[in-house]
């Protein structure tokens, strides 16, 4: 079984890779939704009773019939579309394609779990002032009405309800939106252009842009172009996929923790974090990316360094 890509396995073109990408995406997608519908319709409700009905109250069924249809979706729009394009393209080598097929050194994992957390109070400044720029009203609209549909999803009254939203908004987005913005896009955007870090910069961009929340775009575009210099730096998908994952699952776990009293801190209400923590915080990130960049560099003492964003 082969288990490493070969200089035939490149013969694919990137722009190819992404046309066939998106054309999975697109059909996977109507494939799920129609999934979604369905499994309304068998429940009763038209799909969108139920997400009014979420959006306005906090009933458990409609909670829990949101994360079903929030799980199928992740599947059909980011985890089947990018398993599919690997293993249609490389057979048995769609691992190494998706920079899956190697266990992540500890060390690069550890300073990868590691930049994500320390880059938190950076983060909620970024978020903080991204805040400020004024949004025309339908922006604002679309914002709010994304902010009541989460806030109500993510009410956990049972710990069964802790572990549905970390399925839903920490496990499988991780591993789906990695496959696709850095395991796919990111590395044949660097294919095609022949410049690492301008690849990284435009797959976390479109990340971004893909979430659809306006005043979350520049943090979110930050946490896209981290996750994409650690799948640069590591070669290893599995670095941003459990960074990713860590930097979801607190939130849903802070926001467990302060709906049971257990802290006073709330992660729904974006304050100004004072600026010698964000300071602080950039520093610690800093030295640790140049921890993770001279592990790069010393794989390739050798040679010159691949200009590609994690091939």
């Amino acid at each position: 079984m082969r288990s490493e890509l070969s200089d035939q396995d490149q013969i694919f073109p990137p722009l190819t890779i992404l046309f066939l990408l998106l054309f999975t995406l697109l059909v996977s997608g109507f494939l799920g939704a129609g999934a979604i519908f369905g499994l309304a319709y068998l429940q009763g409700s038209p799909y969108e009773d139920i997400v009014a009905q979420l959006s306005f109250s906090t009933s458990r069924n409609a909670r829990d019939l949101m994360r079903v249809f929030i799980s199928i979706n992740h599947l059909s729009t980011f985890i089947l579309p990018p398993l599919f394009v690997a293993i249609l393209l490389y057979r048995r080598a769609w691992a190494p394609f998706l920079s899956l097929h190697r266990r992540p050194a500890t060390i690069d994992q550890a300073l990868g779990n590691l930049q994500i957390v320390v880059a938190m109070p950076l983060a909620q400044l970024t978020c903080w002032l991204n805040q400020q720029q004024p949004l025309p009203d339908w922006m604002i609209d679309m914002e709010d009405s994304t902010n009541d549909l989460l806030k109500n999803l993510l009410i956990s009254n049972r710990p069964y309800e802790l572990l549905f939203n970390l399925l839903v908004v920490a496990i499988l987005p991780a591993l789906g939106e990695e496959m696709v913005f850095r395991g796919v896009l990111q590395k044949q955007l660097a294919r095609w252009a022949g410049r690492g870090h301008l690849a990284i910069w435009l797959a976390a961009t479109i990340f971004s842009a893909f979430h659809l929340q306006f005043e979350g775009f520049i943090p979110r575009l930050l946490l896209g172009a981290l996750l994409g210099y650690l799948l640069y730096w590591t070669k290893n998908l599995w670095v941003p996929i459990f960074a990713h994952f860590i930097n979801n699952a607190v939130q849903v776990i802070a926001l467990y923790l302060y709906q049971h009293e257990w802290t006073s801190y709330n992660p729904d209400e974006t304050e100004e974090v004072s600026w010698g923590l964000s300071i602080f915080s950039l520093i610690l990130l800093l030295l640790i990316g140049s921890r993770l960049y001279g592990r790069y560099r010393s794989r390739y003492a050798q040679t010159e360094p691949p200009d590609t964003a994690g091939e």
